[in-house]
């Protein structure tokens, strides 16, 4: 990814890391560092970030729905990827 590049949580990350009571430039790095498909990892992670927030530490609905929300936009990242790479093969083998 290039300097230019925003990786595909950014925007999302930038406004529900705030809402749970976490600075996003600080924790979205934790998010975005993190894009294997290990459940585990994913769960830990949302424990210490559930750990670090100052307002909804306590608030399972949300942090299962921040959980959800993320594997969700993950799918739908590697969908998108998947179909990317399916017109570029396609292409190229067209020629």
């Amino acid at each position: 990814m290039t300097d230019n590049e925003q990786h595909y949580l950014h925007s999302f990350l930038s406004q529900k890391l705030p809402e749970l009571g976490l600075d996003a430039e600080t924790y979205a790095p934790y998010v975005t560092g993190n894009d294997g498909d290990d459940d585990d990892d994913l769960d830990e992670l949302i424990e210490l970030l559930r750990a670090s927030s100052e307002s909804h530490g306590d608030d399972d609905d949300a942090w299962k729905e921040f959980r959800d929300d993320i594997v969700r936009r993950r799918k739908e990242h590697l969908l998108g990827e998947d179909a990317r790479k399916v017109r570029l093969d396609s292409h190229f083998l067209a020629f």
